[in-house]
């Protein structure tokens, strides 16, 4: 028996939280595996979509301060340790890895996933110029940089562009300790329907997944929106998610007069019933660890068109699966979102490729090559 604890910040929806969700699942599954999540902040967006699993909210916190003593509160999280005696601890985003990492506990091997870069892990070299951010930051990865040296951690890179990142950010005794494991999602609950092409004059229904941060950059969206418009194209957008920009994209599209155009969905509890509904995902990311969604929508059937976000390129292979665009061009993306409208033998090349290539992402073997990856690093230790 392995009895695996991972750890993250919330629940709020995102990439990130659902993968956690879904290693959680597959692997209380296993006879051989007891596994528990534990989140810190009050929020579980995912409550409905995620039912029975073993999920805790614990009250603990690490704040750390460069001027004052640090503001710590683990005891529930140290009772929670002596209570579920965890054999590893797989911390999801920066904070759970400050939090899980503060006081380190003998024969528990611990796990770093890097969903993303990082930033507060940027080795100083990268700067030009300070902050008091800047300066915490800095402060917080010295910290961690020892735990992690101490405790002997295990980086899960998400992607080749993540693997670099880490590598040039994190100390040579670490290096070697990055394990280049692609994310994955639970097929099955993506492809029990299928996205349909769109039929006649009937409206193409385009949908965008994200949090409204600037990195997800639905502004441009809106843009190649204008351009439809301006073509006479029947379509309909529909945005998922929520976040700090969505009152200034909403704002955008009213002053454009597209409010009959647009949708804004807010969080959607079972996106893969808004993916059957639409006939093509247009993602728009500047920046990309991953692009968790981008094999969701894939599974579901539907064709993507998506930009560059660096980490997205092992994904969409231009022509093939999808199209893939270089830069932020609003008039290509239109130009492209009408031939899938246009060409239902594309379309439907797209859907079927997309479903196949999903396959590779599953969460039933990415759970059992997980175990595998706890194992060997357990025994590297060990050596």
């Amino acid at each position: 028996m392995i009895r695996i604890l991972h750890v993250i910040p919330s629940l709020i929806k995102g990439g990130a939280e659902r993968l956690a969700l879904d290693i959680l699942r597959a692997s209380g599954q296993i006879p051989s595996v007891e596994v528990k999540l534990v989140y810190f902040k009050n929020i579980n967006e995912y409550a409905e979509e995620y039912k029975g699993l073993n999920v805790q909210l614990i009250n603990a916190w690490v704040r750390p301060s460069v001027l004052r003593t640090w503001d710590v509160n683990l005891n529930e999280w140290e009772s929670l340790l002596c209570e579920f005696k965890p054999d590893v601890i797989h911390s999801h985003l920066f904070e759970a890895d400050l939090l899980a990492r503060y006081n380190l506990h003998r024969n528990i091997k611990y796990f770093s996933h890097c969903h993303d870069n990082m930033n507060q892990l940027r080795s100083l070299r990268h700067d030009r110029k300070f902050s008091k951010k800047r300066l915490t930051d800095l402060y917080e990865r010295r910290f961690l940089m020892r735990q992690y040296e101490k405790c002997e951690n295990t980086f899960i890179s998400v992607s080749p562009s993540t693997t670099l990142y880490f590598k040039e950010n994190l100390s040579a005794k670490l290096t070697s300790r990055i394990m280049e494991f692609p994310n994955a999602i639970d097929v099955n609950r993506f492809s029990v329907q299928k996205s349909k092409p769109p039929v006649n004059d009937d409206p193409i229904r385009i949908l965008n997944v994200g949090s409204f941060i600037p990195v997800k950059n639905q502004a441009l969206l809106v843009k190649i929106a204008t351009l439809l418009e301006e073509k006479g194209i029947n379509f309909q957008i529909r945005f998922a998610g929520e976040g700090p920009e969505l009152n200034k994209v909403q704002k955008s599209v009213t002053n454009l007069g597209l409010t009959d155009k647009i949708v804004f969905l807010g969080n959607v509890q079972n996106i893969q019933e808004e993916m059957w509904r639409s006939h093509i995902c247009v993602h728009t990311s500047v920046s990309e660890s991953f692009g968790l969604i981008l094999v969701e929508a894939m599974a579901a059937g539907l064709p993507i068109i998506a930009l560059d976000g660096i980490g997205n390129r092992d994904l969409i292979v231009d022509g093939e699966n999808g199209f893939f665009i270089k830069t932020q061009n609003p008039k290509e993306f239109a130009e492209r979102i009408i031939k899938l409208k246009d060409d239902q033998n594309q379309w439907l090349k797209f859907s079927n490729s997309g479903i196949e290539f999903s396959k590779k992402f599953d969460i039933r073997n990415y759970v059992q090559q997980l175990l595998e990856i706890y194992q060997d690093q357990s025994n590297r230790s060990n050596e």
